[in-house]
């Protein structure tokens, strides 16, 4: 199985390219030409770097605080983490109203 965060079994990352026709007929279609696979030797798996960057960003916060221009990506991550649950819980409301429509500004408050 290939998978961005599944590590292939030779630490390669295996990427497709392919070269397509232009929609001459306007069908929305494009035919493949020709294409080619490119195995490139990785580095750490996605898994790994985002528990990295999960730790370094809490020994940021634990060294500096979060007042500490150090912490600003701290922050910012910790915001659009806030943002998305409000998306997703808007989202869940939604569905359980029948598709109503949310407003995003009635469930930050």
């Amino acid at each position: 199985m290939e998978d961005f965060a599944i590590e292939h079994p030779d630490g390669l990352a295996s990427y497709r390219v392919y070269e397509k026709s232009a929609d001459d007929d306007g069908d929305g279609k494009r035919t493949i030409l020709s294409g080619e696979a490119i195995d490139v030797a990785g580095g750490p798996r996605q898994d790994t770097m985002m528990w990295r960057t999960f730790a370094q960003l809490g020994s940021t916060i634990d060294e500096h605080g979060w007042d500490h221009s150090k912490s600003s990506q701290c922050k910012e991550l910790a915001n659009v983490a806030v943002q998305t649950k409000l998306i997703l819980l808007a989202l869940l409301n939604s569905v359980e109203m029948g598709g109503k429509e949310i407003q995003l500004s009635a469930m930050s408050g």
